[in-house]
């Protein structure tokens, strides 16, 4: 856990370190890993097995060794969707949050390679939205951005990513957007 000097309390971030980082000295990406609006910071590891879907991927040198960190979400606690207000002061406060206090506490205590090209984020339901606007509105901070049954964020940040395109493209290695059908 640390204290939030954006929230003015304490709260918790979940880390996975690939096989191997204990005994190592070798620096990782990362990839910030969000949850949905009814869930916390543990849900992709409680519930998801994404430590082990990892592990699985890595193994079969499908995915590369990486660092991912997980937040809690809800700054304001949970916020109801007709608050369109709160929603979007929340959504601003989780964008400071995350790039403010729990990323560079990370990038302390683990061997985070620097770098946009080692940065990813993404997120599933509201926080596919989360990811989508920090992601967008930090092309100096993520190349790769990923958001799945997410709204489309409405932040001017974000906003001017979509406008210019072109741009835009040349920041990012991976956009990675998917919904089911019925979304």
């Amino acid at each position: 856990g640390y204290v939030s000097k954006v929230l003015g309390r304490p709260r918790e971030v979940a880390v996975y370190t690939p096989p191997g980082y204990e005994t190592g000295t070798d620096s990782y990406p990362l990839l910030v890993l969000q949850h949905g609006s009814g869930d916390n910071q543990a849900t992709w590891v409680a519930h998801g097995k994404a430590h082990w879907i990892i592990d699985s991927l890595v193994a079969q040198k499908k995915a590369v060794p990486m660092i991912v960190m997980m937040i809690d979400g809800h700054p304001l606690g949970m916020v109801p969707r007709e608050d369109e207000a709160r929603r979007g002061q929340a959504n601003g406060l989780f964008d400071r949050e995350l790039l403010e206090d729990a990323m560079p506490l990370v990038e302390s205590l683990y061997r985070v390679k620097s770098g946009a090209e080692h940065h990813a984020i993404a997120g599933l339901s509201m926080c596919g939205g989360h990811s989508l606007g920090t992601g967008l509105g930090h092309l100096d901070i993520f190349s790769a951005i990923g958001a799945f049954s997410a709204s489309t964020p409405t932040d001017p940040k974000s906003l001017a990513a979509w406008q210019d395109p072109d741009a835009t493209n040349q920041s990012l290695r991976l956009l990675w957007i998917a919904c089911g059908k019925d979304d």
